[in-house]
């Protein structure tokens, strides 16, 4: 059916938008209820809790116990977490990813323009923004080397904050320590 994100990486490199839309609404609907339900009787046992992660975790496959149903409102929102339980995790490919398609990963973490990884998809449009956590697992099991950490301001030896540049960061995930 072919890639729903304008990015040059191969489909087994990009995260399945076709099962979260799938899945979304189902997601969606299961957390509202839930919230409904715990407005009006409370969930002090956590019973309904319980039931809500099980339910969803059937639906997804994976595991959601790191996962806050609670207090969703204070996080990213109830259509952001609804459409993160919704996606599947990235798995480990059959062969060590490549210095370009890394590149184009590295570029999509670090732009500040999401306009530039547009869809045609409206579902994949919506939530372009919120893949990063995607990519970061996918680098995680995939790159030869990863640590979140890279991704963010650091102090050097001397005190100095620096951040890495796309093409230090490329050179730390392929194992080409710079």
């Amino acid at each position: 059916m072919g890639q729903t994100i304008s990015l040059s990486l191969p489909e087994a490199y990009l995260p399945d938008l076709r099962t979260a839309e799938v899945s979304y609404p189902v997601a969606l609907s299961a957390i509202e209820e839930y919230t409904r339900l715990v407005d009006i009787e409370g969930d002090e046992s956590l019973k309904a809790y319980n039931a809500l992660k099980y339910k969803l975790e059937q639906l997804v496959g994976k595991d959601l116990t790191n996962t806050n149903f609670y207090e969703w409102w204070e996080e990213e929102g109830i259509e952001v977490l609804s459409f993160r339980i919704s996606l599947p995790d990235p798995t480990k490919t059959k062969s060590s990813i490549d210095a370009p398609a890394i590149r184009e990963i590295v570029r999509f973490l670090t732009s500040c323009k999401p306009e530039e990884f547009s869809s045609q998809h409206p579902f994949a449009n919506k939530f372009l923004p919120f893949l990063d956590d995607w990519f970061h697992k996918f680098l995680a099991l995939n790159a030869k080397s990863y640590d979140r950490r890279w991704f963010f301001r650091q102090k050097d030896s001397n005190g100095n904050w620096f951040e890495h540049s796309p093409d230090a960061l490329v050179m730390l995930l392929t194992g080409h320590v710079t």
